[in-house]
Formats: C-alpha cells, structure tokens, sequence
C-alpha cells in the first residue's frame, strides 16, 4: 500500500506516514476507523472475471473499517469455544479445554444459528431471514442473518463443502459458485443476495452420474495437485465455454485472471479446456 495507509504490525495498528499509532488501547482504534477508505483506495487491485478493480478498493476498505469498529468496541467475556471432531465426519462440536471429555458433546448447528441475540428481558429474537432460491436444480428456502455469506450458509448450512474459503477478498477465485449462470464469489456476496435466483455450487454440475464434459476433461489431464482451486476452476472453465465455446488460450488466460492456482497447474488446466472444448464439440 502506498504511504498513509494502515497496516498491521503484530497487536497494532499503525499509519505509515507516522502521524497515528495504536498499542493496545481499544478506544484509539476509533480515530482510525475514517483512515478505513484510505486503505482501500491505496489497494493495488486488478480487474478480473470476479469483480472490476474499485470494487475490490471500495471492498478492502469496507472491510478495515469493520475490523477497526470491531476492535474499538468493548470486549465481550469469552464464551465457551467449541470445535469440530477431526475423526467420524459427523459433523459434531465438542468443548475445548482441560474438562472436554467430561462435557457432552453438541450437534453442529449452522453459523448463523449460534449468533441469535439475547435481549436483556431474557427472551431471543432470532435476526434470521427465509430466503427462497433454486440450489443446485432444487427450490430450497434458507434462514439466514442478512450478514452472513454465501459461502458459509452453503458449507455450513447446506454441508456443500466443494467451495473453499481462501483469500475471503474476491482474489483468489477457490469459492466460486454460479449465480444465475455467472461466477460469483461466495466470499463476497451475502446470503440474502440469492433470494429468486438461481445457484449452481460444484456438487450440482454433473448430471447424476454423469459428470460434466468439463469434470471429465479436467480428470482426463489431471488438470488439478492438491484440488483446493479445483471447484472453481471447473465452474469458470464451465463459463467461459458456455460464453465463448471457441475460446484461444490467450482468451481462456484472461478468463481465468480470477482463478489462482497455487500449486501452480496451469499447463494442465489449460489442457483440460482444450480437450473439453473438443468433448463438448462432440456433442
């Protein structure tokens, strides 16, 4: 970021151009928060299939500003923290801590569950929302905080884990859905945005047992390592065919701009597009 920005240095937060440093005194951080847009403003953003370069700036600084407001607000007392068993893949919580095997264990309830306010006559008033969309070919009706994203009410809502969380900044492209047959970012769209619409995640794509001409392009080439970016490549890929079904590889890198691979497995991919495009010629 260019001179007069903020940035983080261990447990502070600093300008800098020097005219401002915080260490530790929460009620500090507000002065800050109106320096939020400069941080964006000073962002070296780039223009890509997921979003045009002022969004990401405007983007970046909403985000400081929320985590700076975050941080000047009075700290709340710790909850108990819970987390997820790493053996049975059911899904379920368990307490942290030296007593945890003498606590039961919870079942695993969605994010925006575990957020409901408490009102102090003792009451709960439930904040969440139905939101009606067609998911993955399905009419499905999902409650929702209007805070919440995307991409946390699809993988922990509706256990549709193929989008992956990553850079949460609409960079890297791992969270990639369709919205209304566009890629979209998960990470960066609200739930409550798909009410109406249409949303193809990685698990909708095939056609029963069949898998999609891309899917089996991308299997044919080995068109993937660890697999992390996989779901959204397949899904631009997806796109980009359907826009421009006789797309050179000099237009199928500037598709891809927004997809990272950082196993870096380019050469396969565009592989896989290729023998795709030769698949779906076939019919």
């Amino acid at each position: 970021m260019a001179d007069g920005s903020l940035r983080a240095v261990g447990h502070s937060v600093e300008r800098k151009d020097g005219r401002a440093k915080v260490t530790g005194r929460a009620q500090y951080l507000e002065d800050l928060v109106t320096d939020a847009e400069g941080a964006g403003a000073a962002l070296d953003a780039v223009s890509d299939l997921h979003g045009s370069a002022e969004y990401k700036r405007h983007l970046t600084g909403v985000f400081v500003k929320r985590a700076l407001a975050s941080a000047a607000r009075p700290a709340s007392p710790p909850a108990a923290r819970v987390r997820r068993t790493s053996t049975g893949g059911n899904g379920r919580l368990r307490p942290t801590g030296d007593d945890a095997s003498a606590r039961p264990s919870t079942e695993l309830r969605p994010r925006a569950a575990l957020t409901v306010a408490t009102p102090a006559h003792g009451g709960t008033t439930d904040r969440r929302q139905a939101v009606e969309t067609t998911l993955n070919g399905e009419r499905v009706t999902l409650r929702v905080h209007p805070e919440e994203l995307l991409l946390d009410v699809l993988r922990e809502q509706c256990r549709l884990t193929g989008s992956k969380r990553s850079c949460d900044v609409q960079v890297c492209g791992a969270c990639t859905v369709l919205l209304d047959g566009l890629p979209v970012s998960a990470c960066s769209v609200l739930a409550v945005e798909a009410a109406g619409r249409e949303v193809l995640t990685i698990e909708g794509l095939a056609d029963g047992e069949r898998l999609h001409p891309v899917q089996e392009a991308f299997l044919a080439e080995s068109a993937f390592q660890c697999g992390y970016c996989t779901s959204g490549m397949i899904l631009a890929v997806t796109t980009l065919l359907d826009d421009l079904p006789d797309a050179t590889p000099d237009e199928t890198r500037e598709y891809l701009r927004g997809n990272i691979c950082r196993c870096t497995g380019y050469v396969s991919i565009l592989a896989a597009v290729v023998t795709a495009q030769r698949m779906m010629t076939r019919g």
